[in-house]
């Protein structure tokens, strides 16, 4: 994202299915999804968040089986 221009080979995959295919916003993201965690953490909206980690990801990280 810092590169200002980028090649298909700098880019990230999804999975199998198509785009978007099994995430469960339904698409994949883009620069607006980062600058809007971005604004949110930078914003007084987002002053008690300390020590987060913030994943904008559409939910793929909490999709798939529990261990418990």
């Amino acid at each position: 994202m810092t590169a200002g221009d980028h090649g298909e080979d700098q880019k990230s995959s999804l999975p199998a299915g198509g785009k978007g295919s099994g995430v469960p916003a339904g698409r994949a993201g883009n620069e607006k999804d980062m600058a809007g965690a971005i604004l949110y953490l930078a914003s007084r909206a987002g002053v008690f968040v300390n020590g987060q980690a913030i994943i904008p990801d559409g939910g793929a990280t909490i999709q798939g089986s529990s261990s418990l």
